[in-house]
C-alpha cells in the first residue's frame, strides 16, 4: 500500500499552511518546512515518499534541494513548484527542475485540487529501482 505522506518546502508560511490543510483535507499526511535547510533535515528524518518544494527560497534553492534528495533517494517523488521570479519565468525553471529529474512541476498560482490530482498520479507510477 502506498502512503500518503507529504513534505512540503515553502518559505512563505501562509501558503505552507494552505497547501498542508488542504493535503491533509483530502486525506494526506501532510508536513511543511519553512526553507530548504530545514525541509532537507525533514526529509531526511521522515523520508516522505513526496516532496513538494518551491523553487526559489532565500537559504537553498529548490533545484538544489531537488538533486540532493534525488541524489539520497531516487525513489522519492519530488514536485517542484514555482511562480517564476524577477530574471526568469515559471516556464523555464520548471523546465530545468524536469531536466534535474522532478517527477512532476506545478506553476504557482494553482488550486490544491491540481496538487492533489499530481501526488495521486504519482502515487500509481513505478517507483526507481
Amino acid at each position: 500500500m502506498t502512503s500518503r505522506r507529504v513534505l512540503i518546502i515553502e518559505d512563505e508560511t501562509l501558503v505552507a499552511h494552505v497547501l498542508c490543510d488542504g493535503l491533509r483535507a483530502c486525506g494526506f499526511d501532510a508536513e511543511a518546512a519553512g526553507s530548504g535547510e530545514e525541509g532537507l533535515a525533514a526529509f531526511r528524518a521522515d523520508r516522505p515518499e513526496i516532496v513538494v518544494t518551491d523553487v526559489f527560497m532565500p537559504d537553498r534553492e529548490g533545484l538544489e534541494i531537488l538533486r540532493e534528495i534525488k541524489r539520497e533517494a531516487p525513489e522519492a517523488k519530488v514536485v517542484a513548484m514555482s511562480g517564476g521570479g524577477r530574471m526568469i519565468s515559471a516556464d523555464c525553471v520548471l523546465d530545468m527542475a524536469r531536466k534535474l529529474g522532478a517527477d512532476a512541476v506545478l506553476q504557482k498560482p494553482f488550486r490544491i485540487d491540481d496538487l492533489v490530482a499530481v501526488i495521486e498520479g504519482l502515487e500509481h507510477r513505478p517507483r526507481a529501482a
